[in-house]
């Protein structure tokens, strides 16, 4: 008979969610081979979409593992509980702008001081699945703040 703790768990292990992505991209990569299939002498467009698959896979992945509990590995379980301002500050950088005309060219480029103001947060989370909590730091860059 089943543990009836095992069947109360909460969303996906990342292992089962990296398989299931495995499998997906897997059968879109077979489905576009099949599409390009007659085509197999043009190596650029096959290059193409062997990068953007990639691309969109190692995206995937990396989210994925990234979105997951610490604790339990656990994906889609994660609750965001509360943010904490724990500091501001403000300076100068330098930063280049870009001015364009109707087409989307650069017609100028230049470079300019701006004041910036750095927000430091504290972000709570939790668990759905083990109750486990814990803490990221993030920094928010603002060029048009006000005092």
């Amino acid at each position: 008979m089943a543990d009836s703790s095992q069947s109360s768990d909460k969303g996906i292990d990342v292992g089962t969610a990296l398989f299931i992505e495995l499998i997906f991209f897997s059968i879109v990569g077979f489905l576009g081979f099949l599409w390009l299939r007659q085509e197999v002498y043009d190596t650029l467009c096959m290059g193409f979409i062997g990068f953007a698959y990639v691309c969109v896979a190692l995206y995937a992945l990396l989210h994925t593992y990234s979105s997951s509990c610490p604790n339990c590995r656990r994906i889609f379980v994660v609750e965001k509980v509360g943010t904490k301002l724990l500091g501001k500050r403000t300076g100068y950088e330098t930063v280049t702008r870009e001015e364009k005309n109707r087409n989307g060219d650069v017609t100028r480029t230049w470079k300019e001081q701006v004041h910036v103001q750095y927000k430091n947060y504290l972000d709570h989370f939790r668990c759905l699945n083990c109750s486990d909590e814990w803490d990221t730091k993030r920094e928010v860059r603002s060029e048009n703040f006000t005092n």
